[in-house]
């Protein structure tokens, strides 16, 4: 999927852990893993309907962003939450 839908690849693919985005009414859950030193690869290999721009943003850059409420999907801010826990353990 990483390699398909961004065209960058990565040898490390850790799991950084699971939330469920709405449990009062839906059963699904959203799994967030972390990429470490991803590489550019190949293009994009997106279904026909999938419209994907993917592009690279600094980490601080996204932190602030969130932080002026420009970026606000929940999940999207759930996500790197639990990518910088899993980073700073690694690091740890």
């Amino acid at each position: 999927e990483l390699a398909e839908e961004t065209g960058w690849v990565s040898d490390r693919i850790l799991h950084a852990g699971t939330v469920f985005p709405n449990p009062a009414i839906q059963d699904n859950h959203f799994h967030v893993f972390v990429a470490l030193d991803p590489k550019p690869a190949v293009d994009q290999h997106l279904d026909q309907n999938e419209i994907i721009d993917a592009y690279l943003m600094p980490a601080d850059e996204v932190r602030s962003r969130i932080g002026e409420g420009e970026l606000r999907h929940a999940l999207m801010v759930t996500a790197l939450y639990l990518a910088d826990r899993l980073v700073a353990s690694i690091k740890a």
